[in-house]
């Protein structure tokens, strides 16, 4: 049947589908028309050829790549923990010089618009946590070199389900670190060295990779792949986090985010992306949503042809959260109507009207939450309430408030005694009412389907 292109609420979801957008919607200036997935758009000179981005996956971060190098942490090391300690070491060492370079602001950083980015992230909360997982982490699982990495280093494809929790939880904790307090972002603050962090992360599993040869394991076929995390990589991961968001709001609320939100969330990415090692003169964030939509497209049309194991870890993931037939039914129709049938087909995710029709009350739900987050009168409690959500988040290590705590806790806890155990249970009774709270939030959540 032929692909509907039409607006989320209004569609007949007994038929094929795909979501349009007015802001995505073609304003015809003579170039060619390019589809994809369902998505048409228009070619412009914004967009980027796949042999100009093709060079760009031979690039990793070479600064941290090299301080790695230098550093040769263990396993076990903190690499931020490192830097600095190297740093106050030798002010003249490579740590050091890193330390001041990832501390310099430069001049187009706008803390006021990095912040009120911040709160747009922190307002609509539930709805931007629908749409990254559902419509970015499990659509961005088409690209099969990018997936291939997550594969390689076992990130998200884990067997076990709370592992995979536990990881998503991880990369959310960047997200939270960077906009649950104000100036968080600020050289030396939470999100500064939580994307410092992530940032030694990549180096650590881009070098692993890179090395897994040497060991007797396979080599990584770099003119095939790429270098693992390269700057093509790291650019549409910063497109998930940031354009894909708020494309996603659009879909879901029926209308587009205010321009200066808009505006505001892109350059909280453009630093973000910065500090993550990705050069400014790539980042699809520094010019407005034009050049992230155009940069967004052309990596699609480059990376985006989904495969055996791009199925295999998008269903791995869609069942982490509950592993039942039915809520990864309920997962995958959510996913379907976020990114459209054809990308869902191609995923070989399941189709059902009932889904469908679940789904989309669920979305409407949160459609309707999203219109009192931004009201005048319930904004600002439910503001708060977010905040509380995402601080316990960060005190209680997240993921143990909804899938329990760690193995290694519960047995020391079953011993008795022992210093480690009693430390754990004096910081999670010290989190009080925050945990609760995020406790009792996240039952209401799964209650209503979301």
């Amino acid at each position: 049947a032929r692909l509907r292109c039409m607006s989320l609420y209004s569609a007949d979801l007994t038929r094929p589908y795909c979501p349009v957008l007015d802001s995505r919607r073609i304003r015809s200036s003579g170039g060619p028309v390019i589809r994809k997935f369902g998505q048409d758009f228009e070619w412009s000179e914004l967009h980027t050829e796949s042999q100009r981005l093709e060079p760009l996956r031979q690039v990793g971060d070479p600064e941290m790549d090299a301080l790695l190098e230098e550093l040769q942490p263990r396993p076990s090391d903190d690499v931020y923990s490192l830097i600095v300690s190297k740093a106050a070491e030798d002010s003249e060492s490579a740590a050091a010089r890193f330390l001041a370079e990832a501390g310099t602001v430069p001049e187009w950083v706008d803390w006021e618009l990095i912040e009120r980015g911040a709160l747009t992230f922190v307002r609509l909360l539930p709805l931007c946590s629908v749409v990254l997982f559902n419509a970015s982490l499990v659509g961005g699982f088409s690209a099969p070199k990018i997936t291939k990495v997550l594969d390689a280093s076992g990130y998200l494809t884990a067997e076990q389900p709370q592992a995979v929790m536990r990881r998503l939880f991880e990369t959310g904790r960047l997200l939270i670190d960077c906009c649950a307090e104000q100036g968080a972002l600020r050289p030396g603050r939470e999100g500064w060295r939580s994307a410092v962090r992530v940032r030694a992360l990549h180096a650590r599993v881009r070098r692993r990779l890179l090395l897994r040869g040497a060991s007797g394991g396979e080599a990584w076929d770099c003119a095939r792949d790429g270098v693992p995390i390269n700057q093509e990589d790291q650019a549409v991961t910063l497109l998930a986090f940031s354009y894909n968001v708020l494309a996603g709001l659009e879909l879901i609320r029926g209308g587009p985010v205010p321009g200066e939100e808009e505006r505001a969330y892109l350059h909280l990415w453009r630093w973000v992306g910065r500090l993550l090692g990705l050069r400014d003169e790539l980042n699809p964030c520094r010019a407005g949503m034009p050049l992230a939509k155009a940069t967004l497209e052309s990596i699609v049309l480059h990376l985006l042809h989904p495969d055996a194991l791009s199925v295999r870890v998008a269903h791995h993931l869609l069942r982490a959260p509950r592993s039942s037939d039915a809520a990864f039914e309920r997962s995958a129709s959510m996913t379907r109507l976020l990114v459209g049938d054809e990308l869902g087909d191609a995923l070989e995710l399941p189709w059902s009207l009932p889904g469908r029709r679940r789904a989309r009350w669920a979305l409407l739900v949160l459609r309707t939450y999203g219109a009192l987050c931004c009201s005048t009168l319930f904004g600002g409690p439910l503001c708060w309430l977010h905040r509380s959500l995402m601080r316990a988040v960060q005190r209680a290590e997240g993921v143990e408030i909804f899938v329990g705590r760690r193995p290694e806790l519960q047995s020391a806890s079953r011993c008795g005694g022992g210093g480690g155990s009693s430390s754990a249970s004096h910081s999670t009774s010290a989190l009080g009412g925050e945990v609760s709270l995020a406790r009792r939030v996240y039952s209401i959540v799964r209650v209503w389907g979301l």
